[in-house]
């Protein structure tokens, strides 16, 4: 009945009747090519569902800030390709206000970000702490001394990424607060960039502990404690409010909060410093 319904819709005859054993017509050998492709991709549509709905395939979009995607984002997209080697990913690399807005904007699935979002429309969840720290060349007098004071930079060119970021307005309140005046080098640079001139012996810098663990390992750059500065920037894992995140998103953040917290541990551990005396402080600038 369905084939004679369908022979109906169609016009004309599927099958030549007019032997014991029916066979198709031209038309209808050339529907059945048709109903057999259709049906291979009917399949192949379910399988790649179901990949996307197990995160073994699809497109996922990440954004981080610029001290994330250096110092973290190798070690977690690494640890995410040995478990879902079938997706294709994108990252964009920009400050978290902007990052904030892409996700809002639907551009990012999930971004790492250096601070909390102020941006509506997006749902943030802390990952981890990360604490600024002051970073000297490691032949610097500061160098390794135990208990070093806002005062002991009086004299210093001091590196800032931007006084207009939380980082670099703690800075400047930090010396507001000792009577200290606060010589401004170089700002609103990256923070690779800071390190890069802080090695120089060009000033001293401020920068998160977990980026320079590299360097103090090397004994390219040292790292001091200075006793009446404290800043600590938090680690925010973000995506649009609202949405329910895909599988790879959804992925890719249990691979973040699995990784990261070990990844800034290390990082801090790297990053302690190596105290001396501090009698060996002289007066005077880094040169």
């Amino acid at each position: 009945m369905a084939i004679r319904k369908l022979e109906e819709e169609l016009g004309t005859s599927l099958f030549n009747r007019s032997d014991r054993n029916p066979a198709p017509t031209e038309v209808g050998r050339l529907l059945f090519d048709y109903a057999t492709r259709l049906l291979a991709a009917r399949d192949e549509a379910i399988v790649a569902i179901d990949g996307f709905a197990r995160a073994e395939r699809g497109h996922l979009r990440i954004g981080a800030s610029e001290s994330i995607s250096h110092h973290l984002l190798p070690e977690v997209l690494s640890a995410f390709h040995d478990t879902h080697p079938g997706l294709t990913i994108e990252i964009a690399c920009r400050s978290s206000r902007l990052l904030a807005r892409d996700l809002r904007e639907r551009r990012l699935d999930v971004a790492l970000l250096a601070s909390a979002p102020e941006e509506e429309g997006v749902e943030a969840e802390c990952l981890m702490s990360d604490d600024l720290v002051l970073i000297v060349a490691p032949d610097h007098r500061l160098a390794g001394v135990a208990d070093a004071s806002v005062a002991d930079l009086a004299d210093e060119l001091v590196i800032v990424e931007g006084l207009s970021t939380p980082a670099g307005r703690a800075v400047t309140e930090a010396f507001a607060r000792q009577g200290t005046r606060l010589q401004i080098g170089i700002e609103s640079t990256t923070i690779e960039t800071i390190k890069r001139v802080v090695a120089r012996r060009l000033g001293v810098g401020f920068v998160p502990r977990l980026t320079v663990g590299d360097e103090v390992r090397r004994g390219e750059l040292a790292v001091v404690t200075v006793r009446d500065f404290a800043f600590e920037r938090t680690l925010w894992i973000a995506r649009r409010a609202g949405d329910a995140p895909t599988a790879a998103a959804a992925a890719f953040g249990g691979i973040v909060k699995s990784v990261v917290p070990k990844l800034v541990a290390a990082a801090a551990e790297a990053a302690c410093p190596v105290r001396r005396p501090r009698a060996v402080i002289a007066s005077g600038s880094s040169a």
